[in-house]
């Protein structure tokens, strides 16, 4: 399987790892803002930076453009989350 054909699950994949990053980043500052226990925040911010950092490692692994792709995704989530918020 060439790099090219891995571009659309790359851009997926990021989307997913981009959503799940910063949903979780949200629970974690309510939990923190809202003084609740502190061990959450820190369980989701390691799954954030296992999950991102694994995605990004595999994708680096396979070249730049399923790097990119990864990235590309992983920002679309960034920015669908950030017009959600802002919405609301």
């Amino acid at each position: 399987m060439t790099t090219v054909m891995l571009v659309p699950m790359f851009v997926a994949l990021g989307m997913a790892a981009g959503a799940l990053h910063f949903a979780s980043l949200a629970r974690g500052t309510r939990e923190l803002v809202c003084g609740e226990s502190a061990w959450a925040p820190i369980a989701l911010l390691l799954l954030r930076f296992v999950v991102t950092g694994t995605l990004l490692y595999v994708a680096a692994r396979l070249g730049a453009l399923a790097l990119i792709a990864a990235l590309a995704g992983w920002l679309v989530a960034r920015s669908w989350r950030l017009h959600a918020e802002a919405v609301q």
